[in-house]
């Protein structure tokens, strides 16, 4: 059974700080065979990676805006713990073994600037979406998202920031109207990501396509 790591949030709830996964994570996992497991100490990442099969970073609050050289937004929301540099230190890892990752929401986002790419820190939601919490995108041809959506599907939203600048070797590869990219992968590495919330949506493509493409390689 092949085993993927998925990275904590820690947050302080009723009196205490607590590591944690969305439960939409696991239950989007729980057709498969997976062994899933959320990291609760980061002193040993080198040994996570060797252990562990493939990553998954999960959405969360926003990145510090330092990691990409940049003053912070007023409206930047950051963990009080370094999630940031757990959710680095666990990326690297899995990136120098060549392991695949897929990233959601603030999981893209930490891809992006890992690789070198600054983030947006805060546009009007409003202006962002269709309908509350949703709005259409373009999948770019000749993209791994070409078989996963209809070229122009609809998806959730729950971001105030996106991608700004690509980091190295990492492709856009489906758009909102408003030019805004919700998705990419890297040319030579096992690791795409995109902006919304696959986990939550009735018709998920996403996950699927990761997990047998790039976790099981067809072998399931």
């Amino acid at each position: 059974m092949k085993k993927i790591l998925i990275s904590p949030r820690i947050e302080y709830i009723d009196h205490a700080w607590k590591y944690f996964v969305n439960e939409s994570y696991l239950r989007s996992l729980q057709p498969y065979p997976l062994h899933c497991l959320c990291p609760l100490r980061m002193d040993s990442v080198s040994d996570l990676a060797e252990e562990f099969d493939a990553l998954l970073l999960c959405g969360g609050y926003d990145i510090a805006s330092f990691y990409f050289h940049e003053a912070i937004h007023e409206q930047t929301k950051l963990y009080q713990r370094p999630v940031d540099h757990y959710d680095f230190t666990l990326l690297d890892a899995f990136v120098k073994q060549h392991k695949p990752v897929l990233g959601i929401c603030r999981g893209m986002q930490i891809i992006n600037v890992y690789f070198g790419g600054t983030n947006c820190q805060h546009f009007i939601q409003s202006d962002h979406e269709t309908m509350p919490h949703t709005h259409s995108v373009t999948v770019i041809d000749k993209t791994p998202f070409t078989q996963l959506l209809t070229h122009k599907a609809v998806v959730n939203s729950y971001h105030h920031q996106c991608v700004n600048q690509l980091g190295d070797s990492l492709h856009a590869a489906v758009m909102a109207e408003d030019g805004r990219i919700e998705a990419l992968y890297h040319k030579k590495l096992p690791i795409i990501a995109v902006q919304w919330h696959p986990e939550l949506m009735d018709e998920d493509h996403i996950i699927p396509y990761f997990i047998h493409h790039f976790v099981y390689e067809d072998a399931i």
